[in-house]
């Protein structure tokens, strides 16, 4: 049996926007439509930390949510709109790392907040460096000066 998740989005990548970041932290943007599934914001959420990750490694090491600590959501579905996402490193060792993630609706209430833990490796055989350094350094750039949601 084939099971097909799709997202509806180009590439599965749900960020539309990343704003300010420093060693610290980051922020982003990401455009749902009502009513979307709550794995398009736990998604969000984890490619905003993981990105924030790859920065603080000059995108030289292979990063992936490891685990979810804790995850709430605080409102029942989602609206139509532009949220606003924050992920504030918490902790970090030579392996892994902790943020504290939080998206905040349109309405300006927070719509969802957690704790995820990402951990990092070299690039190897299945991780190709060749592939995976380039692609998120690009990501990360046409993120960072995205005015129009496509990247």
């Amino acid at each position: 049996m084939q099971v097909t998740i799709t997202s509806r989005r180009n590439g599965f990548v749900l960020l539309d926007r990343i704003g300010p970041v420093d060693e610290n932290s980051i922020d982003g943007a990401v455009f749902l439509p009502a009513r979307a599934p709550y794995f398009w914001t736990i998604e969000a959420m984890a490619q905003l930390g993981a990105m924030h990750a790859r920065y603080m490694h000059s995108f030289d090491l292979h990063v992936f949510l490891l685990k979810i600590n804790w995850l709430n959501f605080l409102s029942k579905e989602a609206e139509e709109g532009w949220y606003s996402l924050r992920a504030m490193l918490q902790a970090t060792s030579d392996k892994a790392s902790s943020y504290q993630v939080q998206m905040i609706a349109p309405s300006d209430q927070s719509f969802a907040q957690g704790q995820l833990c990402f951990a990092f490796q070299d690039y190897d055989h299945v991780f190709q460096e060749k592939q995976l350094k380039k692609h998120y350094k690009d990501l990360f750039a046409c993120l960072r000066k995205n005015l129009n949601g496509v990247c």
